[in-house]
């Protein structure tokens, strides 16, 4: 063996002891960081669970006159905002989509929504701007981009009344879980 073959394997097992500690304090590093991480978890978990019996959950009664019991009536509103939005998707002239609007604030008001409640407002401001545009058939370039510019306004009033009555039904019926299709 010369000395080119030893200094090479020489360096050789070098290279291969520092990669081992480099390695090795990674290892450990990454071991001590998983560790701190569940103390963490486990604290926080332990902090909710503190926190929940000392101050258990309370559902609010529903608001007075509120009738989420008319199950039928909670199904055709969720059925007619999805229309409004599908109608409006597809471009549906203003007093389509405002037929579904009316239907709609129609059942709104069944279940007991008062006037000044958001659901209520909401669909009557969809309701103010689609009988604003009755008669235009979005022909002409500034037709269609006036009719686009309200299109969006109505669906943000709809995805409004839609989350309200997501949070309002969840809020009165204690262990609800949303399920999916998946």
């Amino acid at each position: 063996m010369d000395w080119a073959q030893i200094v090479t394997q020489a360096g050789l097992v070098f290279l291969k002891e520092g990669l081992n500690f480099v390695f090795s304090s990674f290892k450990d590093k990454k071991a001590a960081q998983q560790a701190q991480d569940q103390q963490e978890v486990k604290a926080k978990e332990d902090a909710a669970q503190s926190v929940a019996q000392e101050h258990p959950k309370v559902v609010p009664p529903p608001a007075p006159g509120l009738r989420l019991d008319k199950v039928a009536t909670l199904l055709w509103l969720g059925n007619d905002l999805m229309w409004i939005q599908d109608m409006m998707y597809r471009g549906a002239l203003p007093e389509r989509v405002l037929q579904g609007v009316r239907h709609a604030l129609r059942h709104v008001q069944d279940l007991g929504f008062a006037s000044a409640s958001a659901p209520v407002q909401n669909l009557t401001f969809c309701t103010d701007i689609l009988e604003s545009l009755v008669g235009i058939q979005g022909t002409a370039l500034k037709e269609v981009a006036l009719l686009q510019q309200h299109d969006a306004s109505v669906e943000h009033y709809v995805t409004m009344v839609k989350w309200f009555l997501d949070a309002v039904t969840k809020a009165n019926e204690p262990g609800f879980q949303k399920q999916s299709a998946a």
